[in-house]
């Protein structure tokens, strides 16, 4: 029979056969073609009940789209009116978005039963007619959803279970991405860079760099790299060795394009003079902001694009600032002098946290030892509000010619976590041995010198952000409005003033913490007319 008789194919294969020219090709038996005949009609019956239980499953699916997609657009539409109502605004304001998010819930679960039914289908649907590509092909959509959101949310269990399902109906597709194969590009400025890729091993809880490959050299476009979280080491004649922490998604290119742009952005090769010691540099580059659930006051995860800038590798020192207060003092303004002093500086001492005193000249001192030795020289200062930080900031600035300024706390996130939305600066756990938190004292929760506990070091190796002392950012604390816009950073943006009270935003662990409060994604704030006794100064300056 010819191909276009409007026979399906396999029943014009059976007649083919029992009209065959030759009789040796044709059934032996009538009987043996009715039992084919007999095959056949079952199969075409699965089939089209396949096809039924399949048609069912597409309008789901369909259903299931325009649920997800009308969630998203009120989740989008409240956080634009909560983004603009203060928070100490009257419940009447933040009511139409109160209802649009739990809208948007009820929506997003209505979507998820959808789903589970849409997979019964297409299970039965294969169970009737196991080569059928569209229900295939339908499941790895649904199982490639949730592994990427177990991914996401860090949950390797979830994320496993999903891996699973998808290699069972990728029907020897899609290799790339069910390996986890992704890529990096990398363009240094200058040119002709030495790159060394180290991946991150996780090793007694804590991470560990091993080297992958031989060394490459900028620049690097799409080097394929398995999924993971890695360390390219950048050097080159007459420039500072360059940390880069890169993290790969599953078949993520990571190619260093910023917003905009569609080019990749060069990271900017700094000369020694430019970084000097006790400085350290985070490149231009994008980063996994919020998302961790133990964090107290987390925002949401969300890829951000941070601008290269330069972090003091160290808190501002008790040392430090007394020599901020002697050149107020030497310039005749020791009324701003005694105004930006510690407020404990009067009191002594107070459980081996040393103040600053007035000697007998009316300058300012630290006490000492009875080996005269200076007491709290190394430790970071505290009891200073964020004005004395701000202030602290613009005199650095002007003696030393750089435009140091406080951090935004985005930018400290990033110095801190790195690339791979790590839970703490040195890796996903933290034991109290690796920095100065609650529960790392015997006897009295004190703080400790700055340059203690070397392992509280992030990616960049940046010392004391997991623990110490909290850092003042130079932000007002907003739940929501982080000053980012179009995906891009702008740390300098300046927001109208809150009315009343105004409070700036705190980062990092603190000598007297919880663990989860020295997690990286901490959020917390204070009145910028406070004194707390575990937030100090830490500067950065922009750098790109």
């Amino acid at each position: 029979l010819p191909d276009d008789a409007g026979i399906p194919e396999g029943l014009r294969a059976i007649c083919n056969t029992a009209m065959a020219r030759d009789p040796g090709d044709r059934f032996p038996s009538a009987a043996e073609l009715a039992e084919v005949i007999s095959a056949w009609l079952d199969g075409a019956q699965r089939r089209d009940e396949a096809d039924l239980l399949m048609r069912r499953a597409e309008a789901k699916r369909g259903e299931v789209r325009r649920l997800r997609a009308r969630a998203l657009a009120l989740r989008e539409d409240a956080n634009e009116i909560l983004d603009s109502t203060p928070a100490a605004a009257p419940v009447e304001e933040k009511e139409p978005a109160w209802s649009a998010l739990e809208r948007a819930a009820r929506l997003e679960r209505g979507a998820d039963m959808l789903e589970v039914t849409l997979t019964f289908n297409v299970r039965a649907a294969l169970e009737r007619f196991p080569e059928l590509d569209d229900g295939h092909n339908m499941l790895f959509e649904v199982y490639k959803r949730r592994l990427e959101e177990a991914e996401n949310a860090g949950d390797p269990t979830a994320a496993e279970r999903n891996l699973t399902m998808l290699r069972g109906h990728s029907r020897g597709r899609h290799a790339p991405y069910l390996t986890g194969e992704g890529a990096v590009t990398l363009v240094t400025d200058p040119p002709g860079a030495e790159v060394q890729i180290y991946r991150y091993v996780e090793k007694n809880r804590r991470l560990e760099l091993q080297a992958v490959g031989d060394p490459l050299f900028t620049p690097m476009r799409a080097v394929s790299l398995p999924m993971g979280s890695y360390l390219l080491s950048i050097t080159k004649d007459g420039r500072l060795p360059v940390r880069y922490p890169v993290n790969i998604g599953r078949g993520e290119h990571r190619d260093g394009i910023a917003p905009g742009d569609t080019e990749p952005t060069p990271i900017r090769l700094p000369r020694s003079h430019e970084v000097p010691a006790g400085q350290v540099y985070v490149p231009s580059g994008w980063f996994a902001l919020g998302g961790d659930p133990r964090a107290p006051n987390t925002t949401e995860r969300r890829e951000v694009w941070v601008d290269g800038f330069v972090m003091r590798m160290y808190p501002v020192t008790h040392f430090e600032y007394l020599a901020f207060l002697q050149y107020l003092t030497n310039s005749y303004r020791d009324a701003d002098a005694q105004s930006l002093a510690p407020m404990w500086t009067l009191h002594g001492h107070r459980r081996g946290l040393s103040g600053f005193i007035r000697d007998t000249h009316g300058n300012f001192a630290l006490p000492v030892d009875q080996n005269n030795a200076l007491i709290g020289a190394d430790l970071p200062v505290m009891r200073i509000d964020w004005n004395a930080a701000m202030t602290y900031a613009r005199y650095l600035a002007e003696d030393q010619g750089l435009s140091w300024r406080l951090p935004h706390e985005v930018e400290w996130e990033k110095a801190a976590r790195g690339t791979d939305a790590r839970a703490f600066p040195m890796g996903p756990f933290l034991d109290p041995t690796w920095a100065c938190m609650g529960e790392s004292h015997i006897e009295y929760v004190l703080p400790s010198a700055v340059q203690a506990y070397d392992s509280d070091a992030s990616a960049y190796g940046v010392r004391g952000l997991g623990g110490n002392a909290r850092d003042w950012c130079r932000n007002q604390y907003s739940a929501r409005d982080l000053d980012i816009l179009d995906g891009r950073l702008h740390p300098e943006r300046i927001r109208p003033q809150a009315s009343g009270p105004v409070y700036r935003s705190t980062r990092g662990g603190a000598w007297s913490a919880t663990v989860d409060e020295c997690r990286c994604a901490s959020r917390s704030r204070h009145l910028q007319d406070d004194t707390p006794a575990d937030v100090t100064i830490r500067l950065v300056r922009s750098f790109h």
